[in-house]
């Protein structure tokens, strides 16, 4: 199972993310499989001024994970992601959360993903697209449970 999570804090919000999920979608070596529910929240880090809306996204993908990287950053150029504040706003951004079972740490990539249990906006999008399946030794939910972060549902990207 390889998972993505997709945010995005700049307007019109919705529309980088059906635009993401459309480029996802356009390549051939990738297949959209099943899309959470848009869920809005504040920012993480301290840094973005404005709300995200986040989904998760689950995909197969016939080649490795770098070369996954490497589409959704071209993906993320197309849509105006400027990195110039680590954190900062974005019309985009897209995390490899999960990549089939692999554990991947180099210096580009971390699967799994390090703060996937510290962001509620990936958690409830990761419960709806994968279930409540146990991570670290804990379902997903009872993670969840453990952030006093509010969140709200905002109904479906698509």
């Amino acid at each position: 199972m390889i998972v993505l999570g997709i945010g995005s804090s700049i307007e019109p919000r919705e529309e980088y993310l059906r635009r993401a999920i459309d480029l996802l979608s356009k390549n051939k070596e990738i297949t959209v499989k099943k899309i959470s529910k848009v869920y809005k929240t504040l920012a993480w880090g301290g840094v973005a001024q404005n709300y995200f809306l986040n989904i998760c996204v689950s995909i197969t993908f016939s080649g490795e994970a770098d070369t996954l990287l490497d589409i959704i950053q071209d993906i993320e150029n197309h849509l105006g992601r400027v990195r110039d504040k680590h954190w900062g706003d974005r019309t985009i951004d897209i995390d490899i959360l999960f990549f089939n079972n692999s554990t991947i740490n180099n210096d580009r990539l971390i699967v799994p993903h390090p703060y996937i249990l510290q962001r509620n906006f990936v958690l409830a999008p990761l419960i709806d697209v994968c279930g409540d399946i146990s991570f670290e030794g804990r379902k997903l939910s009872d993670w969840l449970s453990d952030i006093s972060d509010s969140i709200e549902i905002c109904g479906n990207v698509l």
